[in-house]
């Protein structure tokens, strides 16, 4: 059985090893909404489009590293995949900062952030990124 197991195991280490997910959140510095459920909040957002049409600026960028599996996922949640997220090396968010080709208080610029996810994307320490406003 462990024969059956073993080659699909360690495949998917191996397709999540390199998976470093750094998620740069921005803050458009806009008037706050209503409060509303995080969800719904984040689902209501502008897109970086609209955010750089209205003249939005970047606020606060806040970098996120996940984990290299995701053990709220029933299929990665084991013994296995626990031990390779403690033993994996983090991404220092500054590492990740100093490659943003934009700060705070800079104008949102849509193409500039698209940029940006390709170049981070680029690296190969760095498996996903996600760039998103996640409030204004």
């Amino acid at each position: 059985m462990l024969s059956t197991v073993l080659p699909g195991l360690l495949t998917g280490i191996a397709m999540h090893l390199m998976r470093v997910v750094a998620l740069g959140a921005m803050l458009a510095a806009l008037p706050a909404p209503a409060a509303a459920e995080p969800s719904a909040a984040l689902a209501a957002l502008p897109s970086f489009r609209e955010l750089e049409a209205a003249g939005a600026r970047i606020g606060q960028i806040i970098i996120r590293n996940e984990d290299v599996f995701d053990t709220t996922d029933p299929e990665e949640d084991n013994a296995l995949f626990r031990a390779a997220n403690a033993i994996h090396v983090t991404t220092r968010a500054g590492v990740i900062r100093r490659a943003l080709l934009f700060k705070p208080g800079d104008p949102v610029n849509a193409a500039l952030i698209e940029e940006t996810e390709r170049v981070l994307r680029g690296a190969r320490f760095i498996y996903d990124v996600r760039l998103r406003p996640v409030a204004l």
